[in-house]
């Protein structure tokens, strides 16, 4: 019977991924895909119940592959203990298909355990990036507001200084901004508070 290409499986996306709508999932987001969608994707996404098996209750594949284990060395002692008897071949061929049967599931194992390793990498990296975009968000915000605060502070000494004429009340000139010394915090204060950025 041929499997429906129409009906749609979740998988877990193992990195990032940009739809036909231009709309990009991240690494470890969900996504609806069909048989053919999913042929196309192999490698970038990963069924979640491998991954399930593996993280959650007592890892139902890690339990299959040891009793497969087991019945494997059954099988050898038997067919140890029949040479000669002729019932070999029968032997040989169940511990064949044990055989097949455990490098099976160890080959499921080692995917799923791939998958939660590449997603696991996938999230930090992004995370990563993200701390960093918001490091830099902010550095750049706090320099704007640096800047600001110190073009704001000149301009109020520079209004100041106009309109008393350019001169104390002594009558000396008054003095650029950047000459100002210690004074300059007392503007940056006052440009602080004009500007409601205050603390």
């Amino acid at each position: 019977m041929a499997k429906n290409k129409k009906t749609t499986i979740t998988y877990v996306l193992l990195s990032t991924h940009t739809l036909a709508t231009g709309e990009v999932l991240k690494a470890g987001d969900e996504i609806e895909l069909s048989e053919t969608q999913a042929e196309n994707l192999v490698g970038k996404i990963r069924d979640p119940s491998e991954v399930k098996a593996v993280k959650g209750d007592g890892g139902a594949l890690q339990t299959e592959l040891d009793a497969a284990n087991a019945a494997t060395e059954a099988l050898q002692t038997q067919l140890d203990a029949a040479k000669g008897d002729g019932n070999e071949s029968e032997l040989q061929t169940r511990l064949n298909n044990v055989v097949a049967e455990t490098e099976a599931l160890q080959a499921v194992l080692d995917a799923a355990n791939g998958a939660n390793e590449d997603l696991q990498t996938a999230l930090d990296a992004e995370k990563h990036m993200r701390n960093e975009d918001n490091a830099n968000s902010q550095t750049a915000l706090d320099a704007a507001n640096a800047d600001k605060a110190t073009f704001t502070a000149e301009q109020l000494w520079d209004a100041y200084s106009e309109a008393v004429g350019g001169k104390t009340f002594e009558g000396k000139p008054l003095p650029k901004f950047s000459k100002l010394g210690k004074q300059q915090v007392g503007w940056l204060a006052i440009a602080d508070t004009v500007n409601g950025t205050e603390l």
